[in-house]
C-alpha cells in the first residue's frame, strides 16, 4: 500500500527524474531507482526489522555499485508524504 501512495509522487518524472518501480539490480530488487541520479528508495517496513543485517550488506553492496540507497519508513509515507517527497529530492541533487 505504502509504495502505490510514493509510486503516485515519483512517477512520471514529477520530481525531474525518471524512476523505476521494482528495478533489479545484481540480484536484488529495489523499491524504487533513479537511473540517472544512481538514487534507490527502499521503503522500510515491519519486516525490516528482522533482516537488518541482510539490509545493511545489501546496502553496502549496493554502494559499492555506486548506488545511494535512501530507506523511508512506512509509516511516515503514511504520516506525512510531503516530508518523504522533500527527502527523496534533497538526495537526488
Amino acid at each position: 500500500m505504502t509504495e502505490s501512495i510514493l509510486w503516485k509522487y515519483i512517477r512520471r518524472s514529477q520530481l525531474g527524474y525518471k524512476f523505476n518501480r521494482q528495478y533489479s539490480v545484481g540480484g536484488y530488487v529495489l523499491d524504487f531507482y533513479c537511473p540517472d541520479k544512481r538514487v534507490a528508495v527502499e521503503i522500510d517496513g515491519g519486516i525490516h526489522k528482522t533482516r537488518i543485517e541482510y539490509d545493511r550488506y545489501r546496502d553496502r553492496w549496493l554502494k559499492g555499485a555506486d548506488i545511494k540507497v535512501l530507506r523511508v519508513l512506512d509509516s511516515d509515507i503514511l504520516k506525512d508524504i510531503s516530508s518523504v517527497i522533500e527527502k527523496i529530492k534533497v538526495n537526488l541533487n
